[in-house]
């Protein structure tokens, strides 16, 4: 069963990528491969997340045009092994960048946040550039580079927002384990006096 909901998220992810930018549903299953891969190799990669930031009076969400814009110019920022997409559809556009070279993660963060930055502001339109914020984060988590809450959301989403039936059974499960201790617990001085 997952090999089968592999292929597909990899079908997904393909067609998302002819258009130059993943998806939510295939950013976040490349992420979580990516993530996987840091963890036994013990190489660090870098996650970018652009941001829209609320505003009173402005919409919410990235139309296409912009999206376009935005994913075009953060390609041009990154090299070709870097992957990007949509880590929030239509408001949060993400980047991983796997190889870092020979430069301390926090080195290369810096000099990626401030060429992202620029980029984007000097090419997208002012009223969006303004409420843009690039942010990044680094796994494994070896330095701080973004010290805002919700550094294991952004790294972790596949463990962080689990389905409702996942919680459920979880929830069934402990309380499930709680009961038969207490059984045990009760019956124990019985089960010792029949002895």
């Amino acid at each position: 069963m997952g090999g089968e909901s592999d292929r597909c998220l990899s079908s997904v992810a393909l067609e998302g990528r002819l258009g130059q930018a993943y998806n939510e549903q295939a950013f976040r299953y490349f992420l979580a491969i990516e993530r996987k891969r840091s963890e036994r190799s013990g190489h660090p990669f870098l996650l970018l997340l652009v941001d829209l930031k609320e505003q009173e009076g402005a919409k919410a969400s990235l139309d296409s045009m912009v999206a376009n814009n935005l994913f075009s110019n953060l390609r041009l920022c990154l090299r070709e092994t870097d992957f990007v997409g949509w880590y929030r559809e239509e408001r949060v556009a993400g980047a991983v960048l796997i190889e870092l070279g020979d430069r301390r993660p926090t080195e290369v963060s810096r000099l990626i946040g401030q060429r992202v930055s620029e980029r984007l502001y000097e090419r997208l339109p002012s009223g969006v550039a303004r409420r843009l914020q690039v942010c990044i984060y680094q796994h494994p988590e070896l330095d701080w580079i973004d010290s805002g809450d919700g550094f294991h959301s952004v790294l972790y989403p596949d463990l962080t927002r689990r389905s409702l039936f996942h919680r459920c059974a979880l929830a069934v499960k402990r309380t499930i384990a709680l009961a038969v201790a207490a059984v045990v617990v009760l019956l124990d001085p019985f089960m010792q006096g029949l002895s």
